[in-house]
């Protein structure tokens, strides 16, 4: 079978060390949904591709399928996102949002409003460092995916099922400026959380430890 060449854009999920000097992208792709990509050689010091595949860059990917795998011939990023990386509650947050969209999203499947909505909920939180992106994002997500059970949200406190509906009903335009108790921002992700973590049937990896606003002061 012969080779094909594509070149996509995407975002960069996940990476593990593969063999001695090579690792597998997992990266979620505007045109071809969730792959998983050998990068042949990025381990090395001198390798081109490195910088550009770190975690969470959005990415210009050309790349060679052959026998049903994907190997990165090479790539250039179009967005590091540095201000996410420069800060530390940013950066979990980050993290969480890349590990719960990886593990809940199916390879091979295309869809570029998915694209569009992991990509926006980056471009914001490298805005503004808010845990309403963070609950925002993982209502939503599970929205989308069919997995949102609203029957189980009414069972909540009054202050945590009102904060999640302007949540779910927002943009994050609106959703960025929404006041709400640090209590309550933080019960609705650890609620979120182990929600998600009961349709993985798994736990979530990444640890995020909100911090209460005055603490910056």
């Amino acid at each position: 079978m012969s080779s094909k060449y594509i070149q996509t854009e995407g975002i960069v999920l996940k990476r593990i060390n593969y063999k001695d000097s090579d690792k597998i992208i997992t990266i979620y792709t505007k045109d071809l949904g969730k792959i998983s990509c050998t990068a042949k050689g990025i381990r090395k010091v001198n390798s081109r591709k490195k910088s550009h595949l770190e975690l969470l860059n959005l990415t210009n990917i050309y790349i060679v399928e052959s026998h049903g795998r994907y190997i990165i011939t090479q790539a250039q990023s179009t967005s590091t996102f540095q201000n996410i990386k420069k800060d530390l509650q940013s950066t979990q947050m980050a993290y969480y949002i890349l590990e719960i969209f990886e593990k809940l999203i199916p390879e091979h499947e295309a869809n570029l409003n998915l694209f569009r909505f992991i990509t926006k909920t980056i471009e914001y939180l490298n805005i503004q460092t808010s845990p309403n992106i963070l609950n925002a994002f993982n209502i939503k997500l599970l929205r989308i995916l069919g997995f949102y059970n609203r029957s189980e949200i009414q069972q909540l406190p009054k202050n945590m099922k009102e904060y999640i509906n302007r949540l779910e009903t927002s943009e994050y335009k609106d959703i960025i400026n929404i006041e709400e108790d640090y209590e309550v921002t933080k019960n609705t992700h650890l609620f979120l959380r182990d929600y998600t973590e009961g349709v993985l049937e798994r736990q979530i990896k990444t640890q995020v430890t909100l911090i209460e606003p005055n603490l910056f002061v």
